[in-house]
């Protein structure tokens, strides 16, 4: 006979057939084994099932080896299943308390310094105006003379720097803007974002980090650029520039960063920060090019993209500048939300390492953002002729960029993003305070127009239409416009957006997609859910479980009775109440009735 299907032992009864009478007393008689070697295990809630539902197979004068090696199968198989999940149940506890204590506590990353992009743009920083200290065929202005000529302007979401690209100057030097950031650094990660970058034949644009532009401080301080190149360059160049003692060497392209490095003068890869360094040309320092288009025509043909510059230090020495380029529209979603998670992000195209042997910490501190536009100098100059065959037969770089602003149009700036975010543990986001309603006791009365303000408080705002509700209150309002009050009353219209990340309708956006962060009491509402969801669903398989193993028991006893009056009494029916105990004396009752 045979058996192949899954079914309970207590259903196979075939009272008529001695030989499976003897399969079912083997076949219990190894289940009752497998119970004892198990222990006190088989009555816990987190064991497997009694061993009541088999495949038997037997031969019609029942096969008690074949019986035997089946019993070692299924003893190996409990307690590899019991000890499974008595592991698995702790590590379940284990995973829900670290999700739970993840989204109460504070974490380590980058938070927002400074936000730079608004009409005060230009306030936070000052203006080189200066001789050009790389030789380049430029004048550079003060922020008055750039703001009459009209060279740069700020609005709430782009800033506009650019060379003069009208006027022929006569051989004169053409004028342009280089600005250093007030704020000094030692670490951090700096954002990006450009429409358009300068770029053309003698063009010479760059935007950099340096400590100093005097020989008491450079390259002493140290100096990190993170875009920079020259005439019509399709490949953004990343560099560093250092005193003696900073090598690159075991930084490899493909592994570390996924750009190139530069060819050097007597060596295949400029690898060494140093000005002076032997092999390279003087002030080259190490050099690596970036992806195709990452500055140049091709980079403004597509709507621009996003440069990060991480400069991260470490408390053992060691460190690394890292730098990444997205194209248009390609920015990580954490990157546009405001929290950058840079270790998510692809492999960066420009690496370079800090280490006490290699390349100490002490090359760069107390750096400063800087923006500058030259022309031809020590860069554009020597590579003008291989870079514009067609105009270098014709003129040089000076007679070009002096005479012919035509060639210029391409010469500007348009950032739309520039922030700077420092290292630090970070909270879980709290919702801000409501602002202050804009008023002129806030601002105070003023008889210039401030574009930062929300509402103006001047002699003219009723000319352009927005007064905040108190000028009258605080300020005079110039004559011959009370028709402008009875119109509008007290309230002025629009008021112009404040530069800030308080936009209520970006608020409403994200509460309408539940995008908005947590605070503390959100994720203790959450952290409590999720326990008392996980303590739930742990009593039901209490439940459950108990109550398979009342009715395997009750099974078990049933089976017991029948195998007892159907033969005679076997050692296990006779010394049940002796050896077997409670079970033993409930077997008894059962078998008495």
């Amino acid at each position: 006979l045979k058996w192949a299907p899954k079914l309970p032992v207590s259903a196979l009864i075939i009272p008529h057939q001695t030989s499976v009478h003897n399969c079912f007393f083997f076949l219990r008689h190894f289940e009752h084994k497998a119970q004892r070697v198990v222990g006190a295990n088989r009555n816990s809630i987190f064991s497997m099932p009694t061993v009541g539902m088999v495949e038997v197979s037997v031969d019609a004068v029942g096969n008690a080896s074949s019986l035997s090696q089946r019993a070692s199968r299924l003893r190996r198989a409990r307690s590899r299943a019991s000890a499974t999940l008595r592991v698995n149940i702790p590590l379940l506890f284990a995973f829900f308390y670290c999700f739970c204590n993840w989204l109460c506590e504070a974490k380590e990353g980058y938070a927002l310094q400074h936000s730079y992009v608004g009409p005060d743009f230009f306030s936070h920083f000052w203006f080189w105006d200066d001789r050009d200290l790389t030789n380049g065929h430029v004048d550079y202005v003060d922020l008055q003379t750039a703001q009459n000529e009209n060279l740069i302007s700020a609005s709430q979401d782009q800033i506009y720097m650019s060379a003069d690209r009208a006027s022929r100057t006569g051989g004169a030097k053409r004028k342009s803007v280089k600005i250093f950031s007030n704020e000094v650094f030692n670490g951090g990660l700096f954002v990006l974002s450009l429409d358009h970058m300068p770029t053309g034949c003698g063009t010479w644009p760059a935007f950099w980090m340096t400590g100093g532009n005097s020989e008491a401080h450079w390259p002493s301080w140290g100096e990190y650029d993170i875009i920079e190149g020259v005439h019509n360059n399709r490949h953004v160049s990343t560099a560093l520039h250092t005193s003696e003692g900073c090598q690159q060497s075991e930084v490899l392209a493909g592994r570390d960063f996924g750009g190139q490095w530069q060819a050097a003068a007597g060596k295949i890869a400029a690898d060494d920060c140093y000005i002076h360094a032997a092999g390279q040309w003087l002030n080259q320092g190490c050099g690596q090019t970036g992806p195709m288009d990452s500055m140049g025509p091709g980079f403004n043909m597509h709507g621009g993209g996003t440069y990060v510059g991480e400069w991260s230090p470490w408390r053992d020495g060691r460190g690394y500048f890292r730098t990444w380029f997205f194209r248009n529209g390609t920015e990580p979603a954490d990157l546009l939300q405001g929290r950058p998670d840079v270790d998510s992000w692809p492999l960066p195209y420009s690496k370079f390492n800090f280490g006490p042997d290699t390349c100490p910490q002490s090359h760069f501190k107390n750096m400063r953002l800087v923006f500058d536009l030259t022309f031809c100098g020590d860069l554009g100059g020597p590579s003008y002729a291989a870079k514009c065959p067609a105009e270098a037969q014709q003129m040089s770089c000076e007679e070009l960029v002096s005479n012919h602003p035509e060639k210029l149009t391409e010469a500007f700036w348009s950032l739309r993003r520039l922030e700077t975010y420092l290292w630090q543990e970070i909270a879980p986001p709290t919702t801000p305070p409501p602002a202050e309603a804009p008023s002129c006791k806030l601002f105070g009365c003023s008889k210039d127009y401030h574009p930062g303000q929300a509402c103006q408080c001047n002699e003219e705002c009723a000319s352009y239409g927005n007064c905040c509700p108190d000028t009258g209150s605080f300020c005079r309002v110039k004559s011959g416009r009370d028709s402008f009050r009875s119109a509008f009353g007290s309230n002025p219209g629009p008021a112009v957006p404040r530069p800030d990340h308080q936009d209520p309708a970006v608020v409403a956006v994200l509460k309408r997609f539940s995008l908005v962060p947590l605070t503390p009491s959100r994720t203790a509402t959450i952290s409590g859910v999720l326990i008392a969801a996980c303590s739930a669903g742990l009593f039901l398989l209490f439940l459950v479980r108990f109550g398979s193993l009342s009715r395997e028991r009750h099974r078990n006893l049933q089976l017991q009775v029948w195998e007892c009056s159907s033969w005679e009494r076997s050692s296990i029916c006779s010394s049940s109440s002796s050896s077997r105990g409670a079970e033993g004396r409930e077997l008894d009752s059962l078998l008495a009735a």
